[in-house]
Formats: C-alpha cells, sequence, structure tokens
C-alpha cells in the first residue's frame, strides 16, 4: 500500500501469517489492499525518517520502539481504513479496507 504526503512517499507491506487461511486481495477496479475483519496480518513500514506516531493506533501492534513492523490487527474495524504516518520528515497517509468475516455480510 502507498502511502503519500506533501513531497513524500513511503509503502506499508502487508502479509498473510504462514498460518492464515485466506490470501490478502486487491480491489482490482481500485488497487486497494483488502484485509478481512478478526484477523491478524504481518506489516512492514518503509518510510524515510523516524517514526513518530501511526494512526489508528488500536489496529498495530509493533515489534519495537521504531514503529516499523508487527502485526496489523483489524479486530472489529470493518470499511475503509485511513492510515496515519507521522515522520520527523512529514505526515504520510494511505487506505486499506477491511471487509466482513463473514461472506454474507459483504
Amino acid at each position: 500500500m502507498v502511502l503519500t504526503g506533501a513531497g513524500a512517499s513511503g509503502t506499508l507491506r502487508v502479509a498473510a501469517l504462514p498460518n492464515a487461511v485466506e490470501p490478502l486481495e486487491i480491489d482490482p477496479r481500485t488497487s486497494t489492499l483488502i484485509v478481512r475483519e478478526a484477523r491478524t496480518y504481518r506489516f512492514e513500514f518503509d518510510v524515510a525518517g523516524q517514526i513518530i506516531e501511526v494512526q489508528p493506533a488500536e489496529l498495530f501492534d509493533f515489534d519495537d520502539a521504531t514503529c516499523r513492523s508487527g502485526r496489523l490487527m483489524p479486530r472489529e474495524a470493518v470499511g475503509a481504513i485511513r492510515v496515519e504516518v507521522a515522520t520527523d520528515q512529514g505526515l504520510l497517509t494511505g487506505e486499506f479496507d477491511v471487509r466482513s468475516a463473514k461472506f454474507a455480510d459483504e
């Protein structure tokens, strides 16, 4: 997923865990990353500078104080999620979609 800001860009890479039942999806119309609620994913930020804050913080479980990698856990969140990454170089934003774990709810 691409993160953009005033004159800067970066990426949020998301991967399914080895024991995942469902693969990650990309919406073919919009190229938006799609994850499922109540699942856990591995993530890594590739951005310039030091990460100061990530929002929504409740969806990210960081490996360490650098906030560059860890687990993405959408829990019960459903819908478009706007990610904001504040670095010492500026603010980057991006968006991914969380779909219901129940196929009938889509």
